[in-house]
C-alpha cells in the first residue's frame, strides 16, 4: 500500500511501528500527507492528460 501513496505523489508524513495486529501478524502505520498545492497540482495534471483521451 506504501507504493500507492508515493506513485500519487504524496509524502510520508509518520510511521507508528507495530501500531496494528491482524490475524496476529504485526504491522506499522504509516501517515501520508499532501498539501493542497501540491494536490491541485496533481490534479491538474492528471485532469489535463485524460482530456488528451
Amino acid at each position: 500500500m506504501c507504493g500507492v501513496g508515493l506513485k500519487l505523489g504524496w509524502t510520508e508524513e509518520a510511521r507508528f511501528r507495530d501500531a496494528r495486529v491482524v490475524r496476529g501478524t504485526i504491522y506499522d502505520s504509516v501517515v501520508y500527507g499532501v498539501t493542497r498545492a501540491q494536490w491541485e497540482s496533481l490534479h491538474l495534471h492528471s485532469s489535463s492528460q485524460s482530456a488528451n483521451y
